[in-house]
């Protein structure tokens, strides 16, 4: 986990940060400025764990079982079941409504390849895996 310094900045400093790095971000104008800004701004581990954040909470509004999320991403349990209760109280709205917006081809892979083996979510041969 990123580490953040015990010196509490003042509210106004720390939203006048926010904008900046907001403003910052919203002058990339495309894909590969904004990949160049990532690249430079954020280290290795905070894309990691910003990139399973989203792949959580995307595989989780898709109905993907926690147990397989946690599994395959080398998450916790405990924390795809907090992000997964956060879904449930409105938290995330923006997040799903912006990647869910046109298909995202890597969420469709990882969401097939998580998904390998598995029993069909609804229809014939759902249960037959387990015996019923």
């Amino acid at each position: 986990m990123p580490h953040v310094s015990r010196e509490k900045l003042d509210e106004k400093v720390l939203q006048d940060l926010f904008n900046q790095l907001f403003k910052s971000i919203q002058k990339a104008s495309d894909i590969r400025a904004l990949k160049y800004f990532a690249n430079e701004f954020f280290t290795r581990t905070e894309k990691i764990m910003l990139g399973k954040r989203l792949a959580i909470i995307l595989l989780i509004d898709r109905g993907v079982p926690q147990h397989v999320i946690s599994e395959q991403l080398h998450v916790s349990l405990s924390t795809t079941t907090k992000i997964s209760a956060k879904i449930d109280q409105g938290k995330y709205r923006a997040v799903r409504n912006i990647a869910n917006g046109p298909k995202l081809g890597i969420l469709d892979q990882i969401e097939k390849f998580l998904l390998m083996g598995m029993p069909p979510r609804y229809g014939k041969g759902r249960w037959s895996k387990w015996g019923r």
